[in-house]
This record gives structure tokens, sequence and C-alpha cells, in this order.
């Protein structure tokens, strides 16, 4: 997931901090990777191709990496499991890795 802020006070981030001390042993169950994108600390000649440089929120991408999901608010963060355990792929992989670390024994 990649959260697009305008500063570090961004009360989405603060959201974001929250969910995921909530929420430690499922993110880490579910691999989930959140990374921060701060449009105020950004180039210029950085932003100008990017498409976080214009929409702030919250996007999920998949492991296919394309986009999965956009919120400018905590809605993705508040369905994030339903809508990961909902993809198909997830579930596969999921099962994948449950089965590589069982046989791994």
């Amino acid at each position: 997931m990649i959260i697009v802020i305008d500063y570090e006070r961004d009360p989405l981030m603060r959201l974001t901090r929250l969910f995921l001390l909530k929420n430690k042993l499922e993110v880490k169950e579910k691999h989930l990777k959140f990374l921060v994108y701060n449009r105020s600390l950004a180039k210029f000649e950085d932003t100008v191709n990017s498409p976080f440089s214009w929409n702030k929120g919250l996007w999920l991408f998949g492991l296919d990496g394309k986009l999965k999901d956009y919120s400018n608010n905590r809605n993705l963060l508040s369905n994030l499991f339903k809508i990961i355990d909902n993809h198909i792929f997830s579930k596969d992989d999921l099962s994948r890795k449950r089965t590589m670390k069982l046989s791994s024994r």
C-alpha cells in the first residue's frame, strides 16, 4: 500500500499509524508493506509523471503490481483485510506460502 500525504502530520498518516499498531499481527501475516510518499518532500521533476503527485490518499496494489483500490480517506483502511481476502490471487498466494512453510519443517 502506498500512502500519499501532503505533510508529515497529515491526519491520514496518523490514522495509518494507528491502524498498523492495532493490526500488527494481521499486517505481518498477510505480508503487507506500507510505503509513504510525502508530496511536500518530493522534487518537482520526480512528481511530474507520478500518479501519486495528483491524488492524496491510500493506494492498494496487488502482488501482480496492478492497482486494486484507492481511497482519499480512511475507508480503504477500514476494509483492507476484507478486500485482500476477497481477491483470489491473495488466497492462492497465502495458501502457497503456508504450504511452503509446512514443507520446510
